[in-house]
Order: C-alpha cells, then structure tokens, then sequence
C-alpha cells in the first residue's frame, strides 16, 4: 500500500495482490485489477459497502477463494484466518483455546489462563479442564475474546480477520486490536470490517469499491472518508523480490 518507489526486500514482505481478478462461484465479476502491498508487520483495513467483496478479497489472499486469477504472494511463517463466529469444538476449555493443535503441544495451564486474563475472559481460567459444549455456553462476544486468545497463543506472522470483533463494544474491540498491534512478534494483519474506529489500528485503508466493475452502483463514500482511503499501488511499485509464498489464483477451478 506503499504509493511511493519503496521497494520491499524479500525479508519485508507481508502481503502483495498484484493484478488479481476475483469472480463469484458462477463466474459473475466481483473485483477486478486489485493490486496492493503492504510491508511486514503491518496492519490494512479493508473497507467497503455490503456486498462489494470485502470478505471475499480476504479469503483469496488467505488462500480459501478459488474463483480468480492474478498474484498473491505473502510473507513467510505462520497464517491464521479467523472468522466471525470461530469454532469452538467439543471437549475441555483447554483443548478448544489450542484447537487445532490439540492438547500435546506442551503449553501450560498456567500459560492458557494468563491470555483468557488478557482478554478479558479470566472468569474462565478455573473451566479449563471442565468438557462443555463451548459454543453454546459462550456468547458470540465470548467466543470472539477466545479466539484472540487463541491468537496469542499461535503467535501467527500473518493474521487474516474477517469481522472477528463484530460483537463486542468498541473499548473490548480497541483492546483486543491493542493486544495486536503492541505483541512483540510483530503480526502482518489484514482485517475486514465496518466500524470507522478500527482505522485507528490500521495503518492502511482500502476501499474494495475501487475495484470494482459494477462500482457506480455502490453507495459513495464521504469526501472525509475518501480522505483516508489509499487505492494500493500501482503494479509497477510492487517489489519483483517478494516471492515468499507465491499463491496464483486458479480459474475456473477444477471440479472434485
């Protein structure tokens, strides 16, 4: 999302979108031309009006959405997508807050119950060992405190969010983020969502009405909100080098 002749090294990289077309399952254009980059350890907001790809944009850059074409390359280490409603499977407390690496990873209780305290879920650490049915026992805004919990434990480099704090109030919401950007693993975070105050977590925001091919007929952004809009770059500023992990998206894609 660099505008300028920056040019990332391979060791820099944290997501690159070059060219990419996105379609729907039944071949309808939904996004066309993305190009975007944005260096390690950096944070980028997408945006946008209901229905115009904001999610779909970011499972095809997690690598989840086969109905495309173009460049997505990202930066080494681990990669979590987290969704609205996680999953939370059945069994112990313990073993859902380490889902899916399972109970033998060699993480200490006492390691689990400090980051439920964290994020705001200490009422909890007593339950780790108690076997619940955990996604009707917590509230959706429960179950989204817990999967940054999750999150603090993977420790991932590249952290995908599609709405993941939609159910909590804006302070809980600026916590959680808080916890994100201040970690000292230093994620890359692409984020989808719709309040204005999570620009505050960003350090880039895009605007998916942009790319758009039907974008007259999608509802205009302010002028205020235009202000803080960065449209990515064009493909010639995007760095040759960064070949970490290079993700062509296939169309059509091959039926099973």
């Amino acid at each position: 999302m660099h505008r300028g002749r920056s040019i990332f090294g391979v060791e820099d990289i944290g997501v690159a979108v070059k060219e990419s077309d996105l379609d729907l399952p039944d071949g309808t254009s939904l996004l066309r031309d993305v190009a975007f980059a944005s260096a390690r350890g950096e944070a980028v907001l997408i945006e946008g009006p209901t229905g115009a790809g904001k999610s779909t944009l970011l499972r095809a850059i997690a690598g989840i959405w086969p109905f495309g074409r173009g460049e997505i390359r990202l930066g080494n280490g681990r990669m979590l997508f987290v969704p609205q409603r996680p999953y939370l499977p059945l069994g112990t407390l313990a073993s859902a807050l380490l889902y899916p690496r399972g109970d033998k990873c060699g993480v200490s209780m006492a390691r689990l119950a400090a980051v439920l305290e964290e994020v705001g879920l200490g009422t909890l650490a007593g339950e780790l060992d108690m076997i619940e049915n955990w996604s009707q026992r917590l509230s959706l805004g429960e179950q989204q405190r817990f999967a940054f919990a999750r999150i603090l434990l993977v420790e991932p480099a590249l952290l995908f969010l599609d709405e993941a704090t939609s159910a909590l109030d804006e302070p809980s919401e600026a916590k959680l983020y808080g916890l994100l950007r201040a970690a000292s693993w230093r994620p890359t975070v692409v984020s989808v969502g719709h309040r204005s105050t999570l620009r505050n977590f960003h350090d880039h925001v895009l605007d998916v009405a942009t790319f758009s091919p039907r974008r007259e007929q999608l509802p205009a952004m302010s002028n205020s909100d235009l202000d803080l809009v960065l449209l990515g770059c064009h493909t010639s500023e995007m760095a040759p080098s960064a070949t970490h992990s290079y993700c062509p998206l296939q169309y059509p894609i091959a039926s099973s």
